[in-house]
């Protein structure tokens, strides 16, 4: 599937992109002890440290709480193929019985009115009062 040159090339670019990463997260990691010293001068260092880590935890669950969003709204392409499946079976199922018999889908069809009406517990409307 990959030849040899594309594996190093991918190898290559992996080992830049975990160096990249570590490199960010010093650089981070820096910042943020700046960030405390400065804050530490102006309100004291317990202050700060509780002030930034406060700030760095609801940071970290508002990030969690739209992965976990979008996570449960994504799109189920299984679920959906099998849904337009189950359709599709109904359909020709619908079909096959129009043609050979059309006496039996319209009794279906009723069959599956007055079975929708029960189930929705709805009144017919010719018994509503006026």
């Amino acid at each position: 599937m990959f030849d040899g040159v594309t594996l190093r090339r991918l190898g290559v670019r992996i080992g830049l992109a975990a160096v990249a990463l570590v490199m960010l997260l010093a650089g981070l990691g820096f910042l943020l002890a700046a960030a405390t010293e400065a804050l530490g001068a102006v309100i004291g260092p317990v202050h700060a440290a509780l002030a930034l880590g406060s700030g760095l935890i609801l940071v970290a669950a508002g990030l969690h709480a739209v992965g976990t969003y979008r996570w449960r709204h994504r799109r189920r392409k299984l679920a959906e193929a099998a849904r337009a499946g189950v359709w599709r079976e109904g359909l020709a199922v619908a079909l096959a019985l129009l043609r050979r018999d059309p006496a039996k889908m319209v009794l279906a069809g009723l069959v599956l009115g007055a079975l929708a009406e029960y189930l929705q517990g709805r009144e017919p409307d010719d018994a509503a009062p006026p």
